[in-house]
């Protein structure tokens, strides 16, 4: 493992195995430098080369009295631990903060949960899916009349989970730059992913950021924000739709032709609409060559305006 001259150089981690989050908040501490040791169990192999990067690696049993002896020693000299296991696991291993936390005051005792160390569901089994469900987020990703898309783990597990958690790490040791002690992070996923919805929570009363599906400017709605087919052409880098759908859509073979006369100080128009509850309403399914029509004919309708931007592409 090369020197590391990060922000985080010199900062010392010990991680317990784990999946998901806590190897991602890990490896986020990793790449800004911090040095890591991770605590795998016996026969343990890499089960992710990209995420668990950037490790030193001791295969420990932590059940016995010398592998719990040997992670209250490597505590002892880190600066921050990250461990992943249900509430109430690492009290039981005698690994807990308590135990932990005496031995070196200074310690950031991370611990990366579904629902947290304590309430109604800490003891509960979850997964990614649950947290984000129970909170709303998954509710709003999808199509109109169907089932919820679940966005991978990217909501919950790391964007609720790992990102909050190293964010709690590093305001820990900020703040212990001025009391000289650590303490513990509980960093639950519900309380990320709910956090992460704060912006659609405090504009309830802007229908044009309905998080209902196919409803409003972000849930699509508008046709600025829509998935099309598209191809990218790499000489102007601008986003060319499939020839077949061009002229089976309108049949017209002029408009193929002046496209290819594009220059490259084409300037790109930006629209603001005029009536924003018009993205309130769900879109109706269309064409995507008929959605980048509208686009530009509002962008010619708006090219009088004083906001027009000019980009040189």
């Amino acid at each position: 493992m090369t020197q590391s001259n990060g922000p985080l150089t010199g900062l010392k981690v010990v991680e317990f195995v784990g999946i998901g989050p806590g190897p991602h908040a890990t490896m986020l501490l990793a790449d800004m430098g911090a040095e890591i040791v991770r605590i795998e169990r016996h026969g343990s192999s890499t089960m992710n080369p990209v995420v668990e990067r950037a490790r030193h690696r001791v295969a420990v049993d932590i059940r016995s009295d010398e592998g719990r002896e040997f992670c209250i020693q490597a505590a002892s000299k880190a600066d921050v631990l990250i461990e992943g296991f249900r509430p109430g696991v690492m009290e039981r291993l005698g690994l807990g903060p308590e135990v932990l936390c005496e031995q070196n005051d200074r310690l950031v005792y991370a611990r990366m949960t579904g629902w947290g160390q304590e309430g109604p569901l800490a003891k509960a089994a979850g997964h990614d899916i649950n947290y984000i469900a129970i909170t709303g987020a998954l509710d709003a990703v999808g199509k109109p009349g169907e089932t919820a898309t679940p966005p991978q783990n990217l909501v919950g597990d790391f964007g609720g989970g790992s990102m909050y958690c190293a964010f709690g790490i590093l305001a820990a040791l900020y703040e212990r730059e001025r009391s000289g002690k650590g303490q513990v992070i509980d960093a639950a996923i519900v309380d990320g992913a709910t956090s992460l919805m704060s912006f659609f929570f405090g504009v309830r009363h802007l229908p044009h950021f309905s998080t209902d599906r196919g409803k409003g400017i972000l849930g699509g709605a508008a046709h600025f924000i829509a998935v099309m087919n598209a191809l990218m052409d790499a000489r102007f880098r601008l986003v060319r739709l499939n020839r077949n759908s061009m002229l089976n859509c309108w049949k017209n073979r002029a408009l193929l032709q002046n496209w290819r006369k594009i220059n490259r100080t084409q300037v790109i128009l930006v629209t603001m609409p005029t009536n924003w509850l018009h993205y309130s309403k769900p879109r109706q399914p269309r064409n995507g060559l008929r959605c980048w029509r509208e686009a530009m004919l509002a962008s010619h309708q708006f090219s009088r305006s004083t906001r027009r931007v000019s980009t040189r592409i």
